[in-house]
C-alpha cells in the first residue's frame, strides 16, 4: 500500500511503513512499457486526424516518465527526451514531427496531467 502527498505541485508516492520501492519490479514494469511504446507511437501516427482514438499526449507522458525513472535507477540511456526516443526507435524525423503536431493539437483539450 502507498500514499500520495502533494509537494510543491508534484505528486510523490511513498510506501507505508517506510519501505523502499522494489527496483527489480520497477525495472520489469519499465521494460514492459518501453517495449509497447513503438506500437503506441505507430497507432498515434496512423490515427485519424479528424477523430483520433489514440493519445499522443499520453504516449509522450509515458516516454518522459520512463526516461525519468530509468535515469533515477541509474541507467544510462541512448535517448534523453521524446524526440530522441522516437528517433532511436527507428521512426523518421518526419514521423516525429507528425507525432509532435498531434501532441500539440491534443494538448489543448487533454484533461490529464502533461509532463
Amino acid at each position: 500500500m502507498g500514499f500520495v502527498v502533494e509537494v510543491e505541485n508534484e505528486v510523490k508516492v511513498g510506501i507505508t511503513g517506510g519501505g523502499e520501492i522494489d527496483r527489480e519490479k520497477l525495472h520489469f514494469l519499465l521494460i514492459d512499457v518501453v517495449c509497447s511504446l513503438p506500437s503506441e507511437i505507430d497507432e498515434v501516427l496512423n490515427d485519424s486526424a479528424e477523430d483520433p482514438h489514440h493519445s499522443a499526449v499520453h504516449v509522450s507522458n509515458l516516454i518522459k516518465c520512463c526516461i525519468e525513472m530509468w535515469t533515477q535507477l541509474g541507467k544510462e540511456l541512448p535517448y534523453y527526451d521524446v524526440k530522441s526516443f522516437i528517433l532511436f526507435q527507428g521512426f523518421s524525423e518526419k514521423e516525429y514531427e507528425a507525432f509532435e503536431e498531434s501532441r500539440r493539437k491534443e494538448s489543448v483539450y487533454y484533461g490529464g496531467r502533461q509532463y
